[in-house]
């Protein structure tokens, strides 16, 4: 129904309903972009933002995890050393084995890690269903066997570990961490662990102050870090404050509300101190529970939608040069075109009329023009049409019966013709029969002979491919012969570098033990130094061991190398011994392959000949058959050619009074 009256609408009012409908979708168009590029401004600063209070909150767990793990080390193995030097002191006779596990037992549980934090000494002689603790603050002398994480220890011995803990009388079970080092000859673990929270005074804030500080999100976004009672950690502007209960401008308190969720986004206004009024934020801010921290990325509402402005513009002036365009261009479609064409309309309503005396001239040179002069062109045709039309009305009337006579004589004539046609026609019918048989026969010679042209062919084709994969096989071979002898001669070179390794770890770790018993003879002055020199010892022992296993995988290599260039050169030679055998098969294919074209081209010439006698046979026939239907055909049309010259002289008459109807 609408389409209907859309449809009956004059050319004036359809351009300005589709002006109308462009403009409105330019708006739509125009609205759908605005909204599309400030949703993707907005979710693309989020994920900036979100990314930056993840990896600060990432940086700070790492930090704290390193610090812990750092600590608990080097607490481990200070009393490892320790406990080295008594067994060197038993050792040396300065004093009994038991006296020496006493100094050892006194000496561990006489420190504490944190508030609750210890040390012990695991004994893993009857691994793993009797493990012993032979020193621990409240369980000595007792089969742990069964708890987890000490079996987790017995099979590392050394490193570190984290676990899940929960003491009688508490709640939920707490994160504890520990760690290790072996003493082989008392076959003890000795550890150290605590509980995670009571490390935090290792981590400090002041550590990550002024990386943060430094981060700028945009012109005026930063980071910035409170605790969940609301004091301020890090911020830009603001030191040692608490705003807990700190409003925007709408009366929300946004910090309370970060420290209730912990983890979210968050809009808000906020004026800094230097700033004369408030502007809208957005921020995403997580959680670090290990310290009750809140870290916060921010950034302004204004500058996130600055881009917004070009668009704005851009949009407002797509709308207004739509709108100059259609008050220019109605007024000009209205007088160039629709004008005209009511004038063509009424032109072509008189022509209707059979009025010729219309005049359509005009001096446009532009599709309308087109249309008038074709219009007057079209009338000047029908004008003389109608004069030719009348003359030879009168001409046709007088051939009519020059037509009659012709007909009469060519009667006779055709019926001796259809007679002589038909005997001439049933011979050549049975010659066709016979070149049919013939073309037939020679058609199946040439299909078997193409059969085995292309069956040559391709056997031709994969001969010359398996010969070239063969002398593709037989470079790659030599190339690998090749690689293989320079991966010998490369790690003959990494055997001495190893050499020269091992010799100077050797070197270090005797170094690192005279160092180790000046420090212990030093006391409690050289209790630190000691640690060091221990630490080198064991990166001297771990060298050693790295460069003994790389010069037995070395040896494994060069064993391996050999082996494979032996096989390499067995290969190779079969390899060769394949490309001669393919390149005679090639030659023998080529020779068959030069026959089989030959006989395919004689049997095509002998079957193409017989298919032009077939085809010429065919054309005879066919042409004899239409010739004696044409004959039986004339003599009926005689009969009602006459009949029509009668009927000729009454049209002409007719059409005389037909054209006498124009206006010219």
């Amino acid at each position: 129904m609408l389409t209907q009256k859309i449809k009956n609408l004059s050319i004036g009012a359809r351009l300005i309903l589709s002006y109308a409908v462009i403009f409105a979708l330019i708006v739509i168009f125009g609205a759908a972009t605005w909204y599309y590029v400030k949703d993707s401004l907005s979710r693309r600063i989020e994920s900036e933002l979100d990314n930056m209070a993840v990896t600060i909150r990432d940086m700070i767990m790492t930090a704290a995890d390193v610090s812990i793990r750092n600590h608990l080390r080097a607490i481990t193995e200070s009393n490892r050393d320790i406990v080295a030097n008594l067994y060197d002191r038993y050792q040396s006779g300065e004093m009994t084995e038991t006296a020496a596990r006493e100094a050892a037992d006194n000496f561990m549980l006489s420190q504490t890690i944190g508030k609750t934090g210890y040390l012990f000494a695991l004994n893993i002689s009857q691994a793993p269903d009797n493990l012993y603790s032979d020193i621990h603050p409240t369980v000595p002398g007792k089969n742990v066997a069964h708890v987890d994480f000490i079996q987790r220890a017995t099979a590392m011995k050394n490193g570190y570990i984290e676990y899940d803990w929960k003491n009688p009388g508490e709640k939920a079970p707490r994160k504890k961490v520990m760690y290790i080092s072996y003493f082989e000859p008392w076959r003890w673990v000795i550890g150290a662990t605590s509980y995670v929270e009571e490390f935090n005074e290792i981590v400090r804030i002041e550590d990550f102050r002024e990386k943060i500080q430094s981060i700028k999100i945009g012109r005026r976004g930063y980071v910035y870090m409170v605790n969940l009672n609301g004091d301020v950690l890090i911020h830009p502007e603001l030191q040692d404050a608490n705003v807990i209960d700190e409003k925007d401008k709408y009366g929300k308190k946004f910090i309370r509300e970060m420290t209730d969720t912990k983890n979210g986004r968050i809009e808000y206004t906020w004026k800094n101190p230097m700033e004369k009024e408030a502007s809208h934020k957005i921020a995403v801010y997580k959680y670090i529970p290990r310290f009750d921290w809140i870290v916060a990325s921010s950034a302004y509402h204004d500058e996130i939608l600055e881009p917004m402005k070009v668009v704005n513009w851009i949009i407002i002036a797509l709308i207004g040069v739509m709108f100059v365009m259609v008050l220019i261009i109605t007024p000009m479609v209205n007088s160039r075109i629709i004008r005209p064409l009511k004038k063509a309309s009424a032109a072509a309503h008189s022509l209707g009329n059979l009025d010729l005396t219309v005049d359509l001239s005009t001096r446009r040179r532009d599709e309308v023009g087109m249309l008038f002069d074709a219009m007057n062109e079209m009338i000047r045709n029908l004008r003389e049409m109608i004069g030719l039309a009348t003359d030879a009305a009168g001409r046709v009337n007088s051939s009519a019966e020059e037509i009659l006579q012709a007909v009469d004589e060519q009667a006779i004539v055709a019926t001796e013709q259809s007679a002589s046609i038909s005997e001439i026609s049933s011979t050549m019918e049975e010659f066709s029969a016979t070149s049919a048989q013939i073309a037939e026969n020679s058609n199946q010679v040439v299909g078997i002979a193409d059969n085995n042209l292309k069956k040559l062919q391709s056997g031709s084709e994969l001969v010359g491919a398996l010969t070239k994969k063969m002398h593709k096989i037989s470079q790659d071979n030599q190339h690998n012969i090749k690689e293989i002898g320079n991966l010998k001669k490369k790690t003959d070179e990494i055997s001495k570098v190893m050499g020269i390794i091992n010799s100077i770890a050797d070197q270090t770790k005797l170094i690192a033990f005279n160092a180790a018993i000046e420090s212990a003879s030093a006391g409690e002055a050289g209790k630190r130094f000691g640690v060091v020199a221990v630490e080198i010892r064991r990166l001297a022992d771990n060298v050693m061991e790295s460069t003994g296993e790389i010069q037995s995988r070395i040896h494994e290599i060069q064993a391996a190398a050999g082996n494979m260039v032996v096989a390499s050169e067995t290969s190779s030679k079969g390899v060769q011994e394949g490309m001669a055998s393919f390149a005679r098969i090639e030659d023998l294919f080529r020779d068959i392959l030069e026959s089989g074209k030959t006989t395919t081209n004689s049997a095509k010439q002998i079957s193409l000949s017989t298919q032009q006698q077939k085809t010429a046979t065919t054309q005879v026939v066919a042409t004899l058959k239409d010739i004696a239907q044409g004959s039986r055909q004339t003599s009926e049309s005689v009969n009602n050619i006459s009949t029509a010259s009668k009927n000729l002289k009454e049209l002409a008459d007719e059409l005389k009074l037909l054209m006498d109807k124009f206006v010219a």
